[in-house]
């Protein structure tokens, strides 16, 4: 071998080894700061996660385009936003994670499951429970399938997944899913966990959605003596769990069962006394306490206690709230109908009319807001004399409470078959002062309406 074909060798190997040790060294480097950027993720250094992340992501695109540790850049980034509420910015980066995944390791790679549950937050958290919820589904399949069952893990997709049901009107699927989240929470985490009383807490609030009122007096009252056990007297958990506790109560008080109302006139005091001290008397919180202080004194015929309450509430919900929130209309609703029963018609007739045009611009597709708010105008006619106008009130809200009645609809089951009813048993007794036929059928109606309950467990 000549001496110049051994130099061009020997140049050769050499160019080959400083190539190798090159990217050697930039995929060491690639390694190093994924690594930091995860650390960074668990100490709470999110600006720091992402801009490791990004430099990650920069070093990771000098491979292939769709490779993995592409993905997994873009996943610590997506992390780090997630972390930071921004949202916008994570979603897209999330499902850029999930196509390169499953492009090349299939649609059950288990690292797909944990993105799938922030998509699904994300969701949630924009109120689009639908596409939520089939996120959390896919999570917990793959979840299952990769980890098997009974873990932690799957007890957090079951309650997220049951949240999401719950909020759509989907009772008697939100439920299961609910008891077989607080299973898996009481085997791997105690029976006294603050994840079991969550569980235990939202289970309460579906009962009491049922008209299962002392079914949701037990689950919060268990809910709450877990929460003051396990996080102390002070936690926001246990406002919450108070105020649940005492409007339990005073429904079942409403429901038939007076002695409750000394249950909850013995709780709301302490709502009102926690949430005051936590973050003052005028916090948007609040309005839900004077509204349930309200009601109870309503319901107790203190009717000289119940202007005062709701008017506050109204000033604090017109202080916090924007001109078209849902929350508005209902506080405007309620201090209308006390109005309408104290005789006050001039004073209830603009509330109506305002709680209504809020409504009106809702994008909720049952709009039962609208049905309640035409119910009340219908009532005052009614009161005044026009007949005709009252009519025409009524044919509007009842097919609102009809298709809302046969919809899935997040409004609570045993509320909306009384409004169902009230404005069906309205509209009979309408009729008949007008002497117009159909009364006896609306009737009949009503009553079937008041038999029925959506809100049936399914038989095993």
């Amino acid at each position: 071998m000549s001496v110049k074909i051994r130099w061009l060798v020997a140049g050769i190997l050499c160019l080959s080894v400083c190539i190798a040790a090159f990217w050697y060294y930039r995929i060491a480097h690639r390694k190093k700061l994924m690594i930091s950027a995860v650390a960074a993720l668990k100490r709470g250094n999110y600006v720091e996660a992402e801009k490791l992340g990004k430099a990650a992501l920069k070093e990771a695109q000098e491979f292939p385009r769709d490779d993995t540790r592409t993905a997994d850049a873009l996943g610590v980034i997506a992390d780090a936003y997630f972390a930071q509420k921004q949202y916008d910015e994570a979603e897209p980066l999330y499902r850029r994670f999930l196509e390169i995944r499953e492009k090349l390791l299939g649609a059950e790679d288990p690292r797909m499951a944990d993105v799938l549950y922030s998509l699904a937050s994300i969701e949630s958290r924009r109120g689009n429970y639908p596409k939520a919820e089939m996120l959390y589904r896919r999570a917990l399949a793959i979840s299952n399938k990769t980890m098997g069952s009974g873990h932690e893990v799957e007890g957090e997709v079951l309650n997220d997944l049951a949240l999401a049901c719950f909020s759509q009107g989907k009772y008697t699927e939100a439920e299961p899913l609910y008891r077989e989240a607080l299973g898996i929470f009481k085997k791997t985490l105690g029976p006294n966990s603050r994840q079991a009383a969550a569980v235990l807490n939202n289970l309460g609030l579906i009962a009491h959605a049922c008209g299962n009122y002392s079914e949701a007096v037990e689950f919060h009252r268990q809910s709450l003596v877990i929460w003051e056990k396990v996080l102390g007297p002070e936690a926001p958990e246990v406002g919450i769990g108070l105020f649940n506790l005492a409007e339990a109560y005073r429904t079942l008080g409403e429901a038939g069962d007076r002695s409750k109302y000394r249950e909850a006139e013995a709780l709301y005091p302490r709502v009102y006394a926690f949430l005051e001290k936590a973050s003052g008397s005028n916090s948007p919180q609040m309005v839900n306490v004077l509204m349930g202080l309200a009601r109870l004194d309503w319901d107790e015929r203190k009717y000289s206690e119940v202007e005062p309450l709701c008017r506050r509430a109204l000033a604090i919900a017109e202080r916090t709230s924007r001109p078209d929130d849902p929350n508005l209309a209902w506080v405007l609703l309620t201090l209308a109908n006390i109005y309408l029963d104290l005789g006050k018609d001039s004073a209830a007739e603009p509330l109506y009319k305002r709680a209504l045009a809020i409504w009106e611009k809702s994008p909720e597709p049952w709009n039962t807001g609208v049905a309640h708010s035409l119910n009340g105008l219908a009532r005052l006619c009614v009161r005044q004399g026009n007949y005709s106008e009252a009519e025409q009130l009524l044919k509007q809200s009842v097919p609102i409470l009809e298709k809302a009645r046969e919809s899935v609809s997040p409004l609570p089951v045993a509320s909306l078959l009384s409004e169902y009813a009230t404005a069906l048993r309205d509209y009979a007794a309408l009729l008949r002062k007008m002497n117009k036929p159909g009364a006896s059928e609306l009737e009949a109606r009503a009553k079937s309406v008041l038999a029925t309950h959506t809100c049936q467990r399914p038989t095993k």
